[in-house]
């Protein structure tokens, strides 16, 4: 049995820091994986953040590598649905925004915000497919993330790990990730 090196934690800023990247070994090879029990949904969600806390750099790296190789595959797809989502995105701010000056633009030309509005949701709707492509590279990844960190036992380091986070003796990344979604609070 290899011994462990305690790494230090790469600190961001404000006090959240990068947990430690994990060996290979640790994240996939000689981890035990096994089908969760559905109906204690406690200690399924336990084990899921459990995972999640533990692995978060090698979670992200996954991610972002994946995100990367399918995005490469793709490219003209994924470009064309992220600008279909910021055309969409910037028309439903331009029609719900407070400013005055943009208020005064809409009320004094009802028929041109009308068109833009109208030619912003024709061009969503022939870009849909783009879009689609779009959500399939950031989800697929997200999806084998979610599948690891359900089917992979929990080890002492990861428990141990879980205890810190939720003692607020460390603050990471996705412990910051969690917070901000109410999933972190297991009580």
């Amino acid at each position: 049995m290899a011994a462990s090196v305690e790494r230090e934690n790469f600190v961001i800023s404000e006090g959240i820091q990068f947990a430690p990247l994990r060996t290979l070994n640790e994240f996939a090879l000689d981890a035990r994986f096994e089908v969760p029990q559905y109906n204690d949904m406690k200690k399924f969600k336990n084990r899921i953040i459990t995972n999640l806390l533990y692995f978060q750099t090698n979670y992200f790296i996954l991610f972002f590598a994946l995100f990367l190789l399918l995005s490469a595959f793709q490219s003209q797809n994924v470009l064309l649905g992220l600008t279909a989502l910021v055309v969409t995105a910037a028309v439903f701010f331009f029609s719900f925004t407070p400013y005055e000056q943009v208020k005064q633009f809409r009320a004094s030309h009802p028929y041109a915000t009308l068109a833009i509005i109208a030619l912003s949701g024709y061009y969503a709707i022939t870009q849909l497919p783009y879009v689609l492509s779009l959500l399939f590279a950031l989800m697929f990844p997200g999806l084998l993330v979610f599948l690891h960190a359900s089917l992979r036992l929990r080890n002492l380091g990861a428990k141990v790990n879980f205890h810190l986070e939720n003692a607020k003796l460390r603050n990471t990344v996705m412990a910051t990730l969690l917070d901000t979604v109410g999933l972190r609070n297991m009580e």
